[in-house]
């Protein structure tokens, strides 16, 4: 009996639109509130506007993700999470960020993302920096993410001996938000930016013992003797 040969015919990727996805980030709230960083948001989108016109690839407002958010965080990122899901709906063929940075600042976090979306079919392109799908470029692309990875523990270093250096020097811890009792004082820098730094007693908020000793937190006197 003769065989019937097996002519099951191969898999082929849907064609995916022309359109590009644009992902733009900042490191958090703050950065995304002040007019510095505001503009870096804005010259991260224009110049991915801008590759994708070179690139040939139409853009829409549905397929711009901007958010601020720690890039050290994966699953975490709303508007990464976003786009990954739209990605998987096949939404669009590439996916433009500025550059490896922006996307991920981990090596295992960026190669989930280049495995997922290669899967899909959806290219990844960067405007700093060129992706080439080769074992060559796939190693350049683990380097610029290590040297992302490696400047931010670096980065939370110098932040760690600031801060420490601040407390040493009874100067108020900067942060997002003064100690609880306290607001910032209304001394502002050169450019109006508040300074941020030294604190006084919030009169709405402000316990009593707080409100009474007006010396503290810069007073050498231990925590627990204030609580008392």
């Amino acid at each position: 009996m003769d065989r019937v040969p097996y002519n099951r015919p191969r898999h082929q990727a849907p064609t995916l639109p022309r359109v590009a996805a644009l992902y733009c980030r900042v490191s958090s709230k703050q950065q995304a509130d002040d007019d510095r960083h505001k503009t870096s948001l804005q010259t991260q989108l224009a110049a991915l506007q801008m590759k994708a016109a070179e690139m040939g690839y139409a853009i829409a407002p549905e397929y711009t993700y901007v958010e601020a958010f720690n890039g050290e965080e994966l699953i975490e990122r709303p508007e990464l999470s976003h786009l990954r899901d739209d990605a998987k709906e096949r939404r669009f063929a590439i996916v433009l960020a500025y550059n490896v940075y922006a996307l991920a600042k981990n090596q295992a976090h960026l190669a989930i993302l280049h495995d997922e979306w290669q899967r899909l079919g959806v290219a990844l392109d960067f405007v700093t920096e060129q992706l080439e799908d080769t074992p060559i470029g796939r190693a350049i692309l683990a380097l610029h993410a290590f040297a992302a990875e490696a400047e931010g523990e670096r980065r939370k270093d110098r932040v760690s001996r600031a801060r420490i250096a601040r407390v040493k020097g009874r100067r108020a811890a900067v942060g997002h938000r003064p100690n609880y009792g306290y607001q910032w004082s209304g001394n502002r820098l050169p450019d109006g930016r508040l300074s941020r730094e030294c604190l006084e007693v919030n009169p709405e908020t402000a316990p009593a013992h707080v409100r009474n000793d007006r010396c503290w937190p810069y007073s050498p006197r231990d925590c627990r003797t204030v609580h008392r």
